[in-house]
């Protein structure tokens, strides 16, 4: 089982829909050998963060039973 939390940093103030950037970020991760399927992932919590010059993603992924 695990546990996502995803903190998404965009480049600038245009509006942005969280949601849409979360499906291809978990394939990309499943597709880097992060994990087998994301259908692991039992909790996820996604949360917009402060602008970041260029943009930032920050994923931590716990493993738990």
């Amino acid at each position: 089982k695990l546990s996502v939390s995803i903190t998404l940093n965009p480049p600038d103030k245009r509006v942005r829909d969280i949601d849409n950037s979360i499906k291809s970020l978990l394939d990309a991760m499943c597709q880097a050998g992060l994990f087998d399927d994301d259908s692991q992932v039992d909790k996820l919590l996604v949360e917009r963060g402060v602008i970041v010059k260029g943009g930032l993603c920050k994923v931590n992924i716990l493993i738990y039973e």
